[in-house]
């Protein structure tokens, strides 16, 4: 019991101290989410413009937007890790825990599209991929949460509650054009915009 008592203290004590490094260590991986929200947001532009009927193509050019969309993203990935990689304090205990929260989001958000597209087929009902953008914005506002604790940076758990809500919000609009144009703008401005907030406040050096 009492070796079980001292590694529970032990587990405590090592996240709290991970916790203090995190408020210390200024996050990285802003161009990231940056790039993401960037991309994927004019991926819903294109999506939306299609279903409008703004853009008059073949439908078939939906998978292609998305296909493009994501060689691009995963492009863009592979030289900004390098990049993030390079900087100071990249291989904190915190920013390497902030990591791999971002990047088991992303396999997630990945799989979980590739489920409701699996499902939209199985049921021949392609609504159930309209699902998609309210749960990204979920895994979203989960990554923004945990990055809130780990840096104690309020306006990442505000922003994590804006997730939550737009999460809500773009699910009345399934069955709407509108809702690729709604989510567009929720990207841009829960990913593309904090991105760059936190790569302007990354510092060439970390004290």
């Amino acid at each position: 019991m009492n070796d079980q008592m001292q590694t529970l203290k032990d587990d405590i004590a090592f996240m709290r101290a991970l916790a203090q490094e995190g408020q210390q260590t200024p996050p990285l991986g802003g161009a990231i989410l940056a790039l993401a929200g960037g991309v994927f947001g004019l991926a819903s532009i294109a999506q939306w413009a299609v279903l409008s009927g703004v853009l008059r193509v073949p439908s078939v050019w939906l998978m292609g937007i998305w296909i493009v969309s994501f060689v691009v993203f995963m492009a863009g990935l592979f030289l900004l890790r390098a990049r993030i990689g390079a900087k100071p304090g990249a291989h904190s205990p915190a920013n390497k825990a902030n990591g791999a929260v971002w990047q088991g989001i992303g396999m997630a958000i990945f799989f979980a599209f590739a489920a409701l597209a699996v499902a939209s087929w199985q049921t021949n009902d392609i609504y159930l991929i309209s699902f998609a953008p309210s749960i990204i914005l979920l895994f979203y506002g989960v990554g923004w949460t945990l990055g809130g604790a780990m840096s104690g940076q309020r306006w990442m758990t505000y922003t994590a509650y804006a997730c939550f809500a737009a999460a809500v919000g773009v699910a009345f609009l399934i069955k709407s054009p509108a809702q690729y144009l709604a989510y567009a703008g929720c990207l841009f401005a829960l990913a593309t915009v904090p991105g760059i907030l936190l790569m302007r406040r990354e510092p060439s050096d970390i004290v």
